[in-house]
């Protein structure tokens, strides 16, 4: 079934399948593909956004995760990897108590890696388990953010960078 697409005001990417009303046209009930809007979000405030990603948090003492695109099997993939803090609020790694590098040749295996094909699907898989891999709220709430700019770039074949 064919629908209207969106009008210039939404966010969604192209190819995205919706399974709720429209913000900008709540009477157009979405359930097909809609075609990615033209234009940029109203009120999205680019420096707002990079001050907030600058705030001082709490590292997650149950670990972190990595996230990427397999693009072959369509999915989001999240490696969950185990951490310990320091006295410093530094992550280590657990088996060595070395702080953690933040280099391409460092390598660990991951703890577990969760696979889904959108975001929803994944959060639900973490999130939901019976002994989630995440202790702080604002960890939740940031994959929550990351899985998202995943499915879109999945979805619209752009690089995902993880934030």
């Amino acid at each position: 079934m064919q629908i209207a697409s969106c009008s210039s005001r939404c966010p969604r990417p192209p190819g995205y399948t919706a399974r709720i009303r429209c913000s900008s046209k709540p009477h157009v009930k979405v359930a097909a593909r809609v075609p990615r809007c033209q234009g940029s979000v109203p009120g999205l405030d680019a420096k707002l956004d990079d001050e907030l990603s600058m705030r001082p948090l709490d590292l997650d003492e149950s670990g972190y995760f990595i996230i990427r695109l397999d693009r072959e099997a369509k999915d989001i993939v999240a490696e969950h990897y185990t951490n310990t803090i320091n006295k410093n609020g530094i992550a280590c790694d657990p088996d060595t108590g070395k702080p953690i590098p933040c280099t391409a040749g460092y390598k660990r295996a991951p703890s577990n890696v969760f696979r889904g094909r959108t975001a929803k699907e994944l959060s639900v898989l973490i999130v939901e388990k019976e002994d989630p891999p995440l202790t702080r709220l604002e960890h939740a709430n940031y994959l929550g953010r990351e899985f998202q700019k995943a499915e879109f770039a999945l979805l619209d074949g752009s690089e995902y960078v993880q934030d």
